[in-house]
């Protein structure tokens, strides 16, 4: 069986294509990502009766969840308190999330990690399930909740696994060492990090875009080349 010709694609179709992409990731992930947003606030500034807190987050929704989650994260080492499995949960609307809930929980809840919990928190954030947004480009693409479901509880689960493995190893080879030691984690530079999601975020926005505006001007270059070569053919 033969293979069509393969053809540099038109500008024309490189826009429509990058609309249509464009359009249905901002329509369907970024309304999982508002969704999710709204529900956090909403957990963080109310309590079960509904009443606002304001400052007062010990008693609001989002710490009695968090109260009763942590127990889940203690054999990966950071469960002592609620506000890591918090910021755990945080986590699923995006990445950076997590240091702005260390940073507005921080001052309020005391945060303890040793070099080996934090390692391990680390490699739970990092190999759970992605944010909202990448949840949602994945129902997308694999066009069934069941499928997604399953991917999003794989990766959870190899989360939590690896996780388990680097705080129970750590903690046995560096028993009695510094690295297991639990030190309370600074505000004021949990706020700095905070405040430093910001300029990464627009960093990422900025070479997105160079991206974009790069692959704009090499489909017109191609496309300017394809044309000076059939009129030379012609």
């Amino acid at each position: 069986m033969e293979l069509p010709p393969y053809r540099l694609p038109t500008f024309k179709n490189v826009i429509i294509h990058m609309w249509e992409k464009g359009k249905s990731f901002i329509i369907k992930a970024g309304t999982v990502i508002f969704i999710a947003c709204l529900t956090h606030w909403v957990l963080q500034s109310f309590n079960f009766k509904f009443e606002y807190l304001g400052e007062d987050i010990e008693s609001s929704m989002l710490a009695q969840i968090g109260g009763a989650l942590r127990y889940i994260f203690v054999p990966l080492g950071f469960g002592d308190s609620w506000a890591p499995a918090v910021a755990s949960i945080t986590g699923l609307v995006a990445k950076e999330v997590v240091v702005a809930t260390f940073a507005s929980v921080g001052s309020k809840v005391p945060i303890y990690f040793s070099y080996v919990t934090a390692f391990s928190f680390i490699i739970f954030t990092m190999f759970a399930a992605p944010c909202f947004a990448a949840i949602g480009a994945m129902k997308r693409e694999l066009g069934n909740t069941k499928d997604t479901l399953f991917t999003v509880g794989f990766q959870t689960t190899l989360a939590y696994v690896l996780s388990f493995i680097v705080n129970q190893v750590g903690s046995l080879i560096f028993t009695g060492t510094k690295y297991t030691e639990k030190i309370h984690l600074d505000h004021s530079i949990l706020e700095e990090a905070s405040e430093s999601v910001d300029v990464k975020g627009n960093l990422i926005l900025y070479v997105i875009a160079g991206l974009i505006v790069v692959a704009v001007i090499g489909a017109l270059i191609a496309r300017l080349r394809q044309k000076s070569k059939y009129k030379k053919v012609v």
